[in-house]
């Protein structure tokens, strides 16, 4: 299920978080760092129709720093409005909310 393609970035990025949070990464230790430099490498700057979307962006960010790769802040710029704060259509988000939390309690 792991390496099976055709999933949707948010599908893939789902399924190792759950993955990690049973506790059960470790039988899986290869295939999700595999998983997790391709997502690096082909799109290391979150651009792209699966980005506009807080929850996948910021679980990518999370994902991608516990895993050690260098990731900027700026990905989340896309998110505030002109005076840096969080635009108020996020307000409703609430698994977005959720995830940019996490993200950012985990660095």
């Amino acid at each position: 299920m792991l390496l099976a393609t055709g999933r949707k970035l948010a599908e893939t990025l789902n399924l190792i978080d759950v993955i990690e949070r049973l506790g059960i990464a470790y039988h899986f230790e290869k295939e999700i760092d595999e998983i997790v430099e391709q997502i690096y490498n082909e799109n290391s700057n979150f651009e792209g129709d699966d980005y506009n979307d807080l929850y996948t962006c910021a679980l990518q960010f999370r994902l991608l720093r516990q895993h050690g790769y260098n990731i900027s802040l700026k990905i989340f710029s896309k998110f505030q409005d002109g005076n840096g704060k969080l635009k108020e259509s996020l307000a409703s988000d609430v698994l977005g909310l959720l995830s940019l939390y996490e993200a950012s309690h985990e660095f």
